[in-house]
């Protein structure tokens, strides 16, 4: 359901529900609906008010159905959906607007003698895919040796890094899975997005922020890390000088580009993991194995816990947390005996903060794509305001850290990733994104 000026109006029925007088029925529950239009107001019909814009599936999608995380094989693609990409997009445009303009424009709960319907109207219309072929499972589980492998196998066509909540769980014996990988929908899906707007003013800025979805955003979950990207060929893609006016960044990496855009957001994400966790700038490596992490947070946790565990913290280890402005939650797993327990880090009175930086395969035209990271508009409020909670696993706040100076590192030089790359991990991470 999604709000217009007439109440609430059911943009489909799902299979096995009926719509009988003032009730929806279902196989197992009723529920009572006031009788109301399905369209808009009625306009003059010698002018189409419907801006129309045929949207492309660039990645797989991951999610994008009624149940979080799983597709929808009878819709995928969802209006209500998209509606809430278009307001976020729209507060990252008008972050000084305040509530009430939002409202306005997109819409809220109706007050006693008030109308706060939205001004803008969506419907999808003619959705070409094909579910028996696009609607695939992710990864798989392999066996050795009587056991399963610890990671599944992932398809060709995505991001393991990208995708790594899906991946499904094993008990602890590694003899059964528990959760199989979950499904994704994977291109091509193509549709026709019909928008609406009351009157000029709206219509401007509604095709603004659609810009700005269809250039960055997506559809279903982790879109920050490009999974349900799309195209238009009716919309301008935004630029690099439109995003620097808006307070971004925006790094393409234009010497890797290449013609399957699917191939440019797995290098996007690669660059991601490798500062993260590649050899001499996240980690350690011996023999070509991982190692000891080169970022404090490991040996944050073991100051904080204090104790004595296989690896003691290194010589002159401060605590920090630079990480976290990627994105919360953040699980401390330590794989080792002797080792912490684990750990979650989290926003101070919040289960997680979104990631302020944005992952994907960016057209350059003539059927090119490229690697391109956007550090959103008013990032820094992401920093200055955050608070974090570190806590067991098992139950119980372990530190607070009420300010960015409580948590940021004192000395950024000392880690690998960040020498002489920015003030912070984020902006030191467009640099080396940018770095050859």
């Amino acid at each position: 359901f999604t709000s217009s000026r007439n109440g609430w109006y059911a943009l489909f029925i799902r299979e096995g529900y009926k719509v009988r007088g003032d009730s929806v029925r279902g196989r197992s529950e009723s529920m009572k609906m006031r009788t109301v239009s399905i369209e808009p107001p009625e306009v003059d019909k010698a002018h189409d008010p419907w801006k129309k814009y045929p949207i492309s599936l660039l990645t797989p999608l991951y999610g994008g159905g009624v149940e979080p995380g799983n597709p929808d094989h009878e819709v995928p693609v969802r209006a209500s959906s998209i509606r809430g990409q278009l307001r976020f997009w729209w507060r990252v445009l008008n972050p000084r607007a305040g509530f009430a303009a939002e409202r306005r424009l997109w819409g809220g709960m109706s007050e006693e003698g008030r109308d706060h319907s939205s001004k803008v109207w969506i419907r999808i219309k003619n959705i070409s895919w094909n579910p028996g072929h696009s609607v695939v499972r992710c990864a798989e589980y392999g066996r050795a040796n009587g056991r399963y492998r610890g990671y599944p196998a992932y398809r060709g066509d995505v991001s393991q890094y990208a995708l790594f909540p899906a991946r499904g769980k094993l008990n602890d014996g590694r003899t059964a899975i528990e959760e199989q990988p979950r499904h994704i929908i994977i291109p091509p899906l193509n549709f026709e997005l019909q928008v609406r707007a009351d009157d000029e003013q709206y219509e401007n800025t509604v095709q603004q922020v659609l810009r700005w979805w269809t250039s960055f955003g997506g559809l279903g979950a982790r879109t920050r890390r490009g999974l349900g990207s799309i195209e238009t060929s009716d919309l301008a893609i935004v630029t690099r000088e439109e995003v620097e006016r808006a307070g971004g960044k925006l790094v393409i990496r234009g010497h890797e580009a290449d013609s399957s855009p699917i191939v440019a957001w797995k290098r996007a994400v690669e660059r991601l993991w490798y500062f993260r966790q590649g050899e001499d700038v996240g980690r350690r490596y011996s023999n070509g194995r991982p190692g000891r992490s080169l970022w404090p947070e490991p040996d944050s946790i073991r100051l904080i816990l204090g104790g004595s565990y296989a690896h003691p913290p290194a010589r002159g280890a401060e605590i920090a947390f630079p990480r976290a402005i990627f994105g919360l939650p953040i699980i401390f797993h330590f794989k080792d005996r002797g080792d912490p327990p684990t750990t979650l880090l989290t926003p101070l009175g919040a289960e997680r903060m979104a990631s302020p930086l944005i992952l994907r395969a960016y057209p350059l035209g003539n059927g090119r794509y490229a690697p391109a990271a956007l550090l959103l508009p008013g990032y820094r409020r992401f920093i200055n305001g955050l608070s974090l909670t570190l806590k067991r696993e098992a139950g119980g706040e372990v530190r607070r850290f009420v300010s960015p100076v409580d948590w940021q590192p004192g000395q950024p030089g000392s880690i690998p990733a960040l020498n002489g790359r920015g003030d912070d991990a984020l902006q030191a991470f467009m640099s080396f994104f940018g770095e050859r």
